[in-house]
């Protein structure tokens, strides 16, 4: 009984996918690249904010490590401070609005 309920759920699993989503799973970072462009281009441009603020972020973050190890010459603690505010927070909350407000 126990293996034809497994057989089953397979069978079910395949099933599930096709109704419940519209696209099939992405495997290369190619598709994943074209269908960010699509939905861009599609108008939601405020999706491009996410990916530079996660940038934005890294920079900011990386201030430190670079600072420590003696590359950077000042202290990098109000230049942080603004990348980190400005540019970081800034583009999440202008992304989040602007892709959030259209939709209410």
């Amino acid at each position: 009984m126990a293996c034809s309920r497994n057989s089953d759920m397979k069978n079910t699993d395949s099933s599930f996918f096709e109704k419940h989503y519209r696209h099939p799973p992405l495997t290369s970072p190619s598709k994943i690249r074209s269908r960010f462009l699509a939905l861009v281009a599609d108008g939601e441009p405020f999706r491009l904010l996410f990916p530079l603020g996660a940038i934005i972020g890294i920079v900011g973050v990386m201030m430190w490590p670079l600072f420590i190890w003696q590359i950077a010459g000042q202290y990098p603690g109000v230049a942080h401070a603004r990348i980190m505010v400005e540019g970081f927070v800034g583009t999440f909350v202008i992304g989040f609005l602007g892709t959030a407000l259209p939709r209410l």
